[in-house]
């Protein structure tokens, strides 16, 4: 099902006499490389024992709610407040802004391969942003957003944007890392991308192409 970004990013229901279940919105405000944020913000729901069904991922709840204790989980997962601290050290990028843009929260991400919403959560933790940053965040790309396709902008998606969608662009971005490095391992990447070790050069280098031209 094709569901508003707005109505719903994700949900996680776990009936006692069932088995647990998290669901994924495709159509995430914030194109694929939100999906992982979703998925673990669902499980810190499982392992508080929360059920649910929509989730307010703007953690408008006050700081100890549901919603902003899952979304702090995610951000210590994929990115350690001391790992990112160290970065922005050395990148000279530690202080305090009112109004990170886009741009400087993608050069912050992308070493980490994690999504702007970590980013956001993060830097709001460490007092680099202000307590509502994350959230004000959230509104404006929603607008941003809106009604966009990740892929294909309306017409049918090629079999390479197919596979992007399903993969993510941080997925994406760490293939492209790796065969960049020359330590891509091609037979286990053709696996994974379940492609012919053939193709897997030529998808990469048009995903390196396509990522750098949606910026």
């Amino acid at each position: 099902m094709k569901l508003d970004s707005k109505d719903m990013r994700g949900a996680s229901i776990w009936r006692r006499e069932r088995y647990p279940f998290i669901l994924i919105n495709h159509q995430d405000a914030e194109f694929a490389t939100g999906r992982l944020f979703t998925l673990l913000h669902e499980y810190a729901h499982l392992l508080l024992a929360k059920e649910g069904i929509a989730c307010d991922f703007r953690g408008r709840e006050p700081r100890e709610g549901v919603e902003p204790v899952a979304n702090r989980f995610v951000a210590e997962m994929l990115l350690p407040s001391m790992t990112f601290e160290r970065h922005l050290k050395r990148t000279r990028a530690y202080t305090y802004n009112e109004h990170w843009p886009d741009s400087a929260l993608d050069r912050l991400r992308e070493p980490f391969f994690v999504s702007r919403d970590v980013v956001c959560i993060r830097l709001a933790e460490m007092e680099l942003a202000p307590s509502d940053f994350y959230q004000r965040k959230r509104g404006e790309w929603e607008q941003k957003y809106a009604g966009r396709p990740a892929w294909g902008r309306g017409r049918p998606l090629t079999k390479k944007e197919r596979k992007a969608t399903e993969l993510g662009s941080s997925a994406l971005r760490a293939f492209v890392a790796l065969r960049d490095k020359g330590t891509l391992p091609v037979l286990e990447s053709a696996y994974v991308l379940d492609m012919k070790v053939e193709k897997v050069e030529e998808f990469l280098e048009w995903s390196r192409t396509t990522l750098a031209a949606r910026r």
